[in-house]
């Protein structure tokens, strides 16, 4: 196919959530289509044609200390990394969190989150996992200190002290 863009790394294996590959299938996409269809047709469509695609559902293991759950909201496949090593726990939240006042108020959703209910029934689910297992929580979207344990405080959370 002339033209047609390679995959990137040809010798990787590429996870996709099937919530978030139906979502932006361009044959169906619901919102407007100019950013995310080219965004699929550039970077993920190459990878499927390529069959370095591995689609998992609702989590999915890596081995036995790497694994993706489903944390749906952001976009119906947004993942959450839990790592699991020497007893204790992180979790690369990505998407989940967009500002640091989502610990406080969870139930409150940026304007990038596809369902903000649901976004926030999995903030409340999934924070409520970290701060169970007093796992180290990693945001991406915050600027400054980036890692924090985090504690229940009523419906809400909190960073320790």
């Amino acid at each position: 196919m002339a033209g047609a863009v390679e995959a990137t790394a040809p010798n990787a294996r590429y996870l996709f959530s099937r919530a978030d590959l139906e979502f932006f299938d361009p044959d169906t996409l619901v919102e407007q289509p100019g950013r995310s269809a080219s965004v699929f047709a550039e970077s993920i469509e190459p990878i499927l044609r390529a069959g370095q695609a591995e689609i998992w559902d609702d989590e999915h293991t890596i081995d036995e200390h790497l694994r993706l759950d489903i944390a749906p909201g952001h976009t119906p496949g947004t993942g959450v990394v839990t790592v699991d090593s020497g007893g204790e726990q992180t979790m690369l939240v990505g998407d989940l969190l967009h500002s640091p006042v989502q610990f406080w108020e969870p139930q409150v959703s940026s304007c990038f989150c596809h369902d903000p209910r649901q976004a926030a029934r999995t903030r409340q689910r999934l924070l409520g996992r970290a701060a169970d297992a007093n796992a180290l929580v990693v945001p991406a979207h915050f600027g400054g200190e980036r890692a924090m344990r985090i504690r229940r405080d009523g419906s809400r959370f909190a960073p320790q002290q």
